[in-house]
């Protein structure tokens, strides 16, 4: 929607308002961001020593003392950003003047040009020039409209100097000539300060005396019809993150200067809105207010005792533009409520009809905001309930099919029954605000309870099976109470004390003793995954399986490497993300990585090897003219024939754990959730089928658990941003935008992608070995499918529990704060985990097909193999022999 008092082109030219009535103040103005500028840190504390306090405070002395010097010149005010706080969204409220709903914060990550009215496309409209420079979120708001620009790329937040360096070498010079009207400069380095080490680090007062340098240059060189706006658009926590809506995050900071004075200190709130900008801005430079605009302007600025009605002119003008808006709005859309019309209408006639008063301009102008924000988050109730209902059909299908093909057999298992119970129990939780904010510990405690509840009530076949369960469950558990120092803090858990291993790796001082021991888990870390793999592995594996491996084992050791001593690249990990990805797909050509000739088995007279009259060759077969054998013995089937499949799920998830370490960073978390994975801790031994669903409950809460314990909260505040440019460095442009997001999925939801992928291995019970599937390929299809099915529906049923309490509680208070994030947060789980689980299925399913058409091959009947489990439950009859 455009301006309903849009000047002419010509008007522009000559430096008259669009107001006739009201002249400008200035001709000239500039707009200094510095993104994350909390009001804080404009503030000067004269009771804190020089060098002491915190890293933030009183950096920033030349503001005070512009304060001091020009009470007439100058204002400082504590600028209210709307929620959601991210920049994107921030830039369009202090364009446009508008509220950006809440889904809008999706648009951060790739934001596209703004089409509302809003303050830089009606400059251009005047015949003016606006010159940029800064953050490249600008450009993609406003494409067309700088007559000038130098952008730089914003997203990298390990970068900390390359924006702020390139503004600062252009702003001066820039300011210095004559063919501009506006200027913008957006400065990062803050920003991204608070992203990587948090507020109160040495980094930060240095980026922050920078910016006091930048503005005492600009002020200095500031011409008196010239204005200026140094402005954050958002504040940020402690940790320096930002999204949210809490008082740290929603406080940016106002500073405002000119050398003339203009300025009626009686009159200055505070406080301000930052859609108050907007109008306050248009109308001291002459501009039309943005049609869209819900703001007022700063009455302090236009208050002139040689003109007393200038004032209400402005007051009166904006008035008119708000309430202009709201009618236009009421007429073209259905619903704007007839009695909050009326209200409004009451109250803008009641601020216009009669003499100045503030009190009623104000009135209008907050209580029409108030109207607005109520309407505007309105919701699609029958799109809403559709969605609802989708899910639940999904969720009772599912559960039907469930029960259909199993007849019940879970119910024989009092582990199920126990873990079933836990499930409903946390899904109905999502419904109260309080167990949201404390689902972290609450699904710690379920995890751990079901450990041990799967111990005490899975009875060993021998003494020394028991050991081995017990064991197990022990190291699972302490692996469990380990990740939990790697929480982070919701701003909600007041209680909550943040560990210092859980600090971003980046924020740690070069040198300290926590320095040193991040780097020590870190080269451990890397250093297990290596030798485990090895150890576990080597011996299972064919020359096809050995190259793999020694993949895995070359990037542990560089990467162990490259954390004791210090040094990083972006080679290593692209090469990684290159191998694993063409490891992933040779996995798929070629599952065989493990089956091999055994090496008692003969060759012909030319050389070939024979297996059972088969010529065995790059692992296929073909049948020479040597007569059959009509019995068999373990050394008629191929080496690691009992854990073939097992082997080749564990490589996939060797890979996969590398390449997650490698993305998040902090790679303890993934390796305590990886070694059960590759030492098959989890793999109790059941002799009850029906225990699969228990287990396959438990290892959802392990998923979830790791999102928690690897620095993840259901907020925005709590996103990895430094994930996105691991192997990017400084070539991070529009071409690797999809790859980054691959990498901030992957690193976020770790612990559902390495989890889906962990699921057929549950299946593989290490008393029975795959030679049990192999002889019952009808059973194992139907297994994984079920196995499958099974997990897919504990995350099906999670999200249709959220989804239902984000419908019912849609008016909730803690909607935006809580309900809405922890919705998008399972929708994005949910996404992922299916993704993995696909392909785990598939992958699976192709393993088995190959597994099996090589075994069918030698012609050898797999009814006769000598599997272990045959030779268990000879041990147990024997035992009890002996027992009698």
């Amino acid at each position: 929607m455009r301006s309903l008092d849009a000047p002419t082109n010509a008007a522009g030219r000559k430096g008259i308002s669009c107001y006739h009535n009201l002249k400008p103040i200035f001709n000239r103005a500039v707009i200094v961001v510095v993104d994350a500028l909390k009001y804080d840190f404009l503030l000067t504390n004269h009771s804190i020593k020089a060098g002491k306090g915190r890293s933030y405070e009183n950096k920033l002395p030349v503001v005070d003392h512009l304060l001091k010097h020009g009470p007439e010149n100058t204002a400082l005010f504590k600028f209210i950003a709307d929620p959601p706080t991210t920049t994107m969204q921030r830039l369009k409220g202090l364009t446009t003047g508008s509220l950006p709903t809440f889904v809008d914060v999706g648009s951060n990550f790739d934001a596209g040009s703004i089409g509302e009215d809003n303050i830089i496309d009606r400059i251009k409209e005047m015949g003016k020039n606006v010159t940029f420079m800064g953050d490249d979120t600008w450009i993609q708001l406003f494409p067309k409209s700088f007559s000038k620009a130098f952008p730089f790329p914003s997203f990298d937040v390990r970068d900390l100097d390359t924006v702020d360096r390139g503004v600062t070498q252009h702003l001066v010079p820039e300011m210095r000539k004559k063919d501009w009207n506006i200027l913008v400069a957006h400065f990062l380095g803050v920003d991204h300060c608070g992203h990587r080490y948090g507020r109160d680090h040495p980094e930060m007062a240095r980026k922050l005396k920078e910016m006091n340098e930048m503005v005492r240059n600009v002020v200095q060189n500031l011409q008196d019809d010239t204005v200026l706006f140094l402005m954050g658009d958002h504040g940020m926590t402690k940790s320096g993150d930002h999204g949210g809506d809490s008082k740290d995050e929603v406080e940016a900071g106002l500073f405002v200067y000119s050398r003339k004075k203009f300025i009626d200190v009686n009159l200055l709130p505070d406080t301000v809105a930052q859609v108050d900008f907007v109008p306050t801005f248009s109308l001291l430079l002459g501009h039309p207010i943005p049609f869209s605009n819900l703001g007022r302007i700063i009455p302090g600025f236009f208050s002139d005792a040689t003109d007393p009605s200038r004032l209400e002119t402005a007051l009166r003008v904006n008035a008119q533009q708000v309430w202009s808006f709201i009618q236009k709005y009421s007429q073209e859309a259905s619903d704007f409520p007839p009695a909050s019309l009326r209200h409004v209408d009451t109250l803008f006639h009641n601020a216009t009809s009669q003499q100045l008063s503030l009190v009623a301009y104000q009135s209008f102008f907050q209580q029409t905001l108030n109207v607005c924000r109520t309407l505007w988050a309105r919701f699609d109730t029958k799109l809403i309930w559709l969605g609802v209902v989708f899910v639940g059909a999904s969720v009772a299908i599912s559960l039907l099919v469930l029960v259909f093909i199993s007849s019940f057999g879970w119910t024989q298992s009092f582990f199920a029954l126990v873990a079933i119970a836990a499930s409903v129990v946390h899904f109905f939780s999502m419904f109260s605000n309080s167990f949201q904010v404390h689902e972290d510990v609450s699904v710690q405690c379920i995890l751990q309870a079901l450990i041990w509840t799967h111990f005490i009530t899975t009875p060993p076949r021998r003494s020394r099976q028991a050991r081995g369960n017990f064991l197990r469950c022990l190291l699972l558990s302490i692996a469990v109470r380990c990740m939990e120092f790697y929480r982070r803090c919701r701003e909600e858990q007041s209680e909550c004390q943040v560990n210092e291993v859980s600090v971003d790796f980046d924020s740690i001082p070069l040198q300290s003793d926590l320095y040193h021991l991040r780097r020590g888990l870190n080269v451990i870390a890397y250093l297990l995954i290596g030798s485990v793999s090895w150890m576990s592995l080597e011996k299972r594996l064919n020359k096809n399986g050995q190259v793999h491996l020694l993949v895995v084992i070359l990037f542990c050791l560089y990467f162990s490497g490259e954390n004791a001593f210090d040094f990083h690249t972006v080679f290593a990990p692209r090469l990684l993300y290159i191998s694993t990805v063409g490891a992933v797909t040779c996995l798929f050509l070629s599952p065989n990585i493990s089956l091999k000739p055994r090496k008692s088995q003969s060759n012909n007279e030319h050389g070939e090897v024979l297996m059972n009259g088969n010529v065995v060759t790059n692992g296929s077969s073909r049948r020479t003219s040597q007569p059959e054998v009509n019995s068999y013995s373990k050394a008629d089937f191929p080496a690691n024939f009992d854990y073939a499949l097992q082997t080749f799920g564990q490589v996939i998830c060797i890979v996969l754990t590398l390449f997650l370490c490698t993305v998040t960073g902090g790679t303890w978390n993934v390796i305590l959730i990886g070694l059960p994975v590759l030492t098959k801790f989890h793999f109790m031994d059941s002799p009850e089928s029906s225990d699969g669903v228990g287990r396959l409950v438990m290892w959802a809460f392990m998923a979830w658990h790791l999102f928690f314990s690897s620095g993840h909260q259901t907020t925005f505040t709590t996103l990895h941003w430094n994930s996105a440019f691991v192997g990017i460095g400084e070539d991070s442009g529009k071409h690797w935008q999809l790859f980054q997001k691959i990498l901030m999925g992957s690193e976020t939801f770790a612990g559902q992608i390495l989890a889906a992928w962990a699921v057929p291995l549950m299946m593989m019970w290490r008393e029975r070995g795959d030679s049990y599937w192999l002889q019952n390929p009808e059973v194992y299809s139907s297994s994984l499918w079920k196995n499958c099915l099974s997990y897919q529906l504990w995350h099906t049923s999670k999200l249709f529990f959220v989804m239902l309490n984000a419908a019912v509680n849609r008016r909730h208070l803690m909607v935006w704060k809580i309900f809405a994030p922890r919705f998008i947060y399972e929708a994005l789980s949910f996404a992922c985990s299916s993704s993995a689980l696909l392909l785990a299925f598939l992958y699976s399913s192709r393993a088995f097909f190959v597994l099996f058409q090589f075994i069918t091959d030698l012609q050898v009947p797999l009814v006769q193999y000598p599997s272990r489990r045959t030779k268990d439950i000879g041990d147990l009859v024997k035992s009890s022999r002996k027992r009698r």
